[in-house]
């Protein structure tokens, strides 16, 4: 029993693992049957009665000296293995998720890609087409068609503010995610505020920066869409450099309980589907240690303060 404890403690890394009621039958159970042979045993090892008389069931069944203590061996085994097979499943399970939350994060980054692409066959349209305008306005200038002319104006002026991103960051890339987390910010009445300025300087991969940037948005985004219009939600995106460090920061406003997981350490995602959502800050995390750096999380005032750090390579 001692060997199956020690067995247990030091292969099972889930400690602070927040189970459910299934999960935590699953793993009473074998220690459940365990006890239930053992209580059986014990009533019968000891005596049996035949005729008023005693006899040791020892005497009468030599073989029940290895027996007994086989089962007991085996329903200790049985134990540790139930318990390593729940671990596993964990491990599993959390692969699964992982792989799911990557694929819709190369599937954003794709969208991401499109748009940029969209934006500079828009410009390259623009550019083709400018020897066109020019001569259109000379003729309405010619022929002193001047609404016809300002109408003309306007329309131009249109197609290139919606090539145009209302917030500039240094990359393409995260340009398109910022803008594209302020127009939906925008479209909910959410008040959307970014400073964020790509470490160009810091050889960061793009791709990275691009996961960090997508999760938290979204995490602030689904936040502010819970709240009344009355409390004014909001999003603010800053970055700023401190020597070697980079450092990513977003303020969100909210009003739902937050939840904190007993492993991680980080917010339980309050969606019904689990298997997709809830793991996000998990792969932020995991980006940020790949640069030898970790995320922060501060809770005041029904405001919540991530940060993330990073570390110039």
């Amino acid at each position: 029993m001692y060997t199956s404890i020690v067995y247990i403690t030091k292969k099972f890394i889930y400690k602070n693992y927040d189970f459910n009621t299934k999960e935590t039958l699953f793993l009473i159970m074998p220690a459940l049957s365990a006890q239930l042979i053992s209580f059986m045993i014990f009533k019968i090892i000891l005596t049996t009665f035949n005729n008023n008389s005693k006899d040791f069931l020892y005497d009468k069944y030599p073989s029940f000296i290895f027996l007994i203590p086989a089962i007991g061996i085996v329903s200790l085994m049985g134990i540790a293995g139930t318990t390593i097979l729940f671990q596993n499943m964990i491990s599993l399970n959390e692969e699964k998720r992982n792989k799911i939350i990557l694929e819709h994060q190369v599937y954003d980054l794709q969208n991401y890609t499109n748009q940029i692409q969209q934006m500079y066959n828009g410009i390259r349209g623009i550019k083709h087409d400018m020897r066109n305008h020019i001569n259109n306005l000379k003729w309405l200038v010619t022929e002193g068609k001047y609404n016809e002319m300002e109408k003309y104006f306007n329309d131009i002026s249109n197609t290139v503010n919606k090539l145009d991103f209302k917030f500039g960051t240094g990359n393409s890339v995260t340009d398109v995610i910022i803008n594209d987390f302020y127009r939906k910010a925008l479209k909910n009445n959410i008040l959307f505020e970014s400073d964020f300025t790509f470490p160009s300087s810091f050889r960061l991969d793009v791709f990275d920066i691009s996961i960090i940037l997508s999760n938290i948005l979204e995490n602030a985004l689904d936040a502010c869409k819970k709240q009344s219009l009355e409390s004014k939600p909001f999003i603010i995106i800053t970055s700023s450099k401190k020597k070697n460090l980079f450092f990513i920061d977003v303020k969100n406003s909210f009003e739902s309980q937050i939840k904190f997981d007993n492993t991680t350490k980080l917010p339980v995602s309050s969606k019904s589907d689990k298997s997709i959502h809830g793991i996000g800050l998990k792969n932020v995390q995991t980006v940020a240690r790949k640069y030898f750096g970790d995320i922060d999380i501060e809770i005041e005032n029904k405001v919540f303060n991530l940060t993330v750090m990073l570390k110039k390579l």
